[in-house]
């Protein structure tokens, strides 16, 4: 394992696999906390519990499109699933910036988004849109998990499971210091 873990080719794919630690602690926590410290969305109680269903509808709707264009299209799932990823990601990351206050991951705020009000519709479609990414980047990382070392393809996996983890639980503690601009910034490069 730890061979695995010091091989070029994983210290080369562990910028990839921390970026997608940093997504998922972003999509499974951190978004939906601004749902209760936005005034206008704090009396939703359940908007947090939706988002995460339409998060999982989002992976399992887009995993059952890659599954179908990757029977009929040859060497799908690699290059076509980032492309797809980077461009739901661009969609949801800018409707953030847009329609969340700067500090509404941090406290509760009445600060007004920059441009689009936040709505109970606005988040969910966000949320749909953050699990119709995450189906694609992680048939992208299982891809790349598979060509990179094939002979360990499941301590290459592992290895990618240890830096999304990794990057996860520092974003949990680098929160309460970051600003919608600095997630945006950190998340969408």
């Amino acid at each position: 394992m730890l061979l695995t873990l010091l091989h070029p080719r994983m210290i080369l794919l562990s910028l990839y696999f921390l970026t997608l630690g940093l997504f998922n602690g972003f999509v499974l926590g951190i978004y939906p906390t601004c749902f209760a410290f936005t005034k206008s969305l704090s009396a939703y109680r359940y908007l947090p519990a939706a988002a995460m269903v339409l998060v999982g509808m989002g992976d399992v709707i887009m995993g059952l499109i890659l599954s179908f264009l990757s029977r009929r299209i040859r060497n799908f799932g690699l290059v076509h699933s980032l492309i797809f990823g980077v461009i739901l990601l661009s969609i949801a990351y800018s409707l953030i910036f847009l329609s969340v206050s700067e500090w509404a991951f941090v406290h509760p705020t009445e600060q007004p988004s920059r441009l689009i009000q936040p709505s109970v519709i606005l988040c969910l479609s966000i949320s749909f849109i953050f699990g119709l990414a995450d189906a694609c980047v992680m048939t992208a990382r299982t891809v790349i998990c598979a060509v990179a070392m094939p002979e360990r393809r499941d301590q290459v996996f592992a290895v990618s499971k240890l830096h999304q983890s990794l990057s996860s639980a520092i974003m949990f503690f680098t929160t309460p210091a970051m600003s919608v601009t600095n997630f945006i910034a950190l998340l969408g490069g």
